[in-house]
């Protein structure tokens, strides 16, 4: 039999060389964690594709102060100078005549606050109010609330112009909602929602005789290189916020932390054993690579299809990310509005064509949702054209299906479940 004392010491060794290595794997991973070598590696790769990864490097200017005076009070008056909308359940749609009640309203609005509103629209210049120098995940989105109602105030008014006033109303209601600098994906999606009401508000007055087709067709052209200019300026913009929050993790800001612990969604007990930073250094790449990726896609691409196509890859790469991978959980909380980007995209510019297209009476464009490059579909009822629709996510052509295809009115409503089909009465 072995002695006690020498199974004991041929075990110590064990022990020892067992104790050894856990306490490298220790100091590995604690050196894995604190390191930002990954980030460092990735600014690297972001300034090779001509990206600056860090506000450091990116020179940003607020507005002068008087701009910024002037903003603020026209944010005032859109608070206080409520459109009819607001009041009351009603939207603007195709082919149906104004309420009488709106009418009503817009003469009951105050004259002297409506006229310095509509006076400070027209002092605007598109893209130059910017009240920052520094953006991060946590700047507010300033003003969107004001910004939507005034652009549905200004949008009523395109619908009581007369012919000869319905450009001079347009030409507002663009410049309100181009005022602000987008400074993230999400204001970019912001302002497809307010060029949406101006879309709306122009598409109701197509059939008017009088108005002027080709200077409401440069509205919507100039739209257009509107919506071009945010996406490659947010697309960058959206690298430089990712890398910053990454950046405030890893130097453990207690604010920073604590919020963003609780986006990941895990166990207290589990943030309360570090994994939660954990989570954050095995995802981090990813998400950063996924943002860049968006931006590059964009910047390489020299048209409207290449970018469509470009962005949607990325978009459905995100998309495909598996739900139970850890690494993938951050790329899911971080880069959602970079998936969204890309059909609100699509959406919003496609329809400034085809507005421009029935003012100026020339073709139709490609539908950049359909993978055989047709052009975009008509919807049609009793040999009437009333709207268009692009094909849905799946890329077949489901001819006008409301739940399949994207189905927008032009010149009637749309009915259902297909667009062509008689509208249903509202109650």
């Amino acid at each position: 039999m072995t002695a006690p004392h020498e199974a004991r010491s041929w075990r110590l060794p064990w022990y020892l060389w067992l104790a050894g290595i856990a306490v490298c794997l220790l100091g590995l991973g604690a050196w894995w964690l604190s390191s930002d070598r990954d980030l460092l590696a990735f600014d690297a790769k972001a300034r090779a594709a001509g990206v600056l990864p860090t506000w450091a490097e990116v020179g940003l200017t607020a507005s002068p102060p008087a701009r910024i005076a002037r903003w603020n009070r026209l944010i005032q008056l859109a608070e206080s100078v409520k459109s009819y909308q607001y009041s009351c359940d009603w939207r603007p749609r195709a082919g149906e005549a104004n309420p009488p009640e709106l009418v009503g309203h817009h003469n009951a609005l105050p004259t002297s606050d409506l006229a310095e509103l509509l006076t400070l629209c027209d002092e605007l210049t598109p893209g130059v109010i910017l009240r920052q120098t520094t953006i991060s995940y946590d700047t507010n989105l300033d003003d969107v609330g004001p910004i939507r109602s005034l652009c549905r105030l200004l949008a009523e008014r395109i619908a009581l112009a007369s012919d000869v006033e319905v450009a001079c109303e347009s030409q507002r209601l663009l410049t309100a909602a181009a005022a602000q600098q987008t400074t993230s994906l999400i204001g970019v999606l912001f302002r497809h929602s307010c060029l949406a009401i101006w879309q709306s508000a122009v598409a109701r007055r197509l059939d008017s005789p009088g108005i002027d087709r080709e200077r409401l067709a440069g509205d919507a052209d100039r739209a257009r290189l509107l919506l071009a200019a945010d996406l490659a300026t947010c697309l960058d913009v959206e690298v430089r916020m990712c890398r910053d929050l990454l950046q405030r993790l890893q130097n453990g800001e207690p604010k920073v932390v604590t919020e963003f612990e609780g986006y990941l969604d895990l166990p207290r007990w589990l943030h309360g054993m570090g994994l939660g930073r954990t989570w954050v250094r095995m995802g981090r790449r990813q998400v950063l690579d996924l943002l860049l990726d968006s931006a590059v896609a964009w910047n390489g691409a020299v048209d409207f299809p290449a970018r469509t196509k470009a962005l949607g890859v990325v978009q459905h790469r995100i998309e495909a990310l598996p739900e139970w991978q850890p690494a993938a959980r951050l790329a899911q909380i971080l880069t959602p509005a970079a998936g969204m980007i890309h059909d609100s995209w699509i959406k919003a510019d496609t329809g400034l064509r085809i507005i421009a297209a029935e003012l100026r009476h020339t073709a139709w464009p490609i539908d950049p949702m359909d993978p055989t490059g047709k052009p975009v579909r008509r919807i049609e009822r009793n040999g009437r054209l009333i709207g268009y629709y692009l094909v849905g996510r799946n890329g077949v052509d489901d001819g006008g299906r409301v739940s399949s295809d994207v189905c927008v009115e032009l010149y009637e409503r749309r009915g259902n479940p297909m667009a062509a089909d008689p509208p249903k009465t509202d109650p």
